[in-house]
């Protein structure tokens, strides 16, 4: 890891006040304490030690009560955001009603942690107060390289990126193809606006084709090479076309 770009992540729960007040059938002071020192322990106590065992090059500004400011690499954040809500899912005994948001910045190294601070909350805030469908504010959300998406949708992006990473190193694509489809994703994003937007499927399997072409193992071999080709197509295609931008 290479601290190239750094992201910062910072997070808390959705509704913590109304689970307080309502989430006991009979509250008491000891029901309350109970649960926020539940509360405090996965934060203060396992978060700290899941990024010693698993993320050592994230840093913890703080971490306690239902809060958490952590900085590190960008894609060691990314990965840690995706865990840290399946854990605390589970440590919810996968409790529908019980969740966090998460406001995820990149920015260059060096920057001041006080405005990293400041940032993340900005963040954090877009994540919470998303409107759904309906309209209304659904929380449960994270805020990610200037994307609000739910937390379904985030772990799915992810993997989505780490079975782009398998075809990179499967097939060799070349940086170009990468970054060729970064503007596949805008244009699969404006194609509803703008319907020459379309033409990046046609330019998606050009360059597929072009690209195994080259490669030793499809010299000579037709078939395979429009085969492969047409698979690989179709697994990009139905990415871009379920993410889009």
């Amino acid at each position: 890891h290479g601290f190239v770009k750094v992201k910062a992540m910072r997070k808390d729960i959705d509704n913590l006040g109304a689970i307080f007040q309502q989430g006991q059938k009979r509250p008491s002071f000891t029901k309350s304490a109970l649960l926020s020192r539940q509360i405090n322990a996965f934060f203060a106590v396992y978060l700290p030690t899941l990024c010693k065992e698993k993320y050592c090059n994230s840093y913890t500004v703080f971490a306690g009560g239902d809060d958490f400011f952590l900085i590190g690499p960008w894609y060691e954040i990314i990965c840690l955001a995706s865990e840290m809500r399946n854990k605390f899912h589970e440590y919810c005994a996968n409790n529908e009603k019980l969740h966090f948001s998460a406001g995820i910045l990149l920015t260059k190294p060096g920057a001041p942690v006080n405005q990293l601070a400041e940032r993340t909350e900005s963040a954090l805030e877009l994540a919470k107060h998303a409107l759904d469908a309906h309209g209304k504010a659904s929380k449960n959300n994270v805020y990610c390289l200037e994307q609000v998406m739910k937390w379904t949708d985030f772990e799915q992006v992810v993997q989505a990126c780490l079975d782009l990473k398998n075809i990179q190193d499967q097939y060799g694509l070349s940086t170009a193809f990468i970054y060729a489809l970064l503007s596949w994703c805008d244009m699969a994003e404006k194609e509803h606006l703008q319907p020459e937007m379309i033409l990046w499927r046609s330019q998606l399997y050009y360059k597929i084709y072009r690209h195994l072409e080259s490669l030793p193992a499809y010299k000579g071999n037709k078939e395979a090479l429009k085969k492969c080709t047409a698979d690989l197509a179709v697994i990009f295609a139905k990415n871009l076309e379920k993410f889009k931008g």
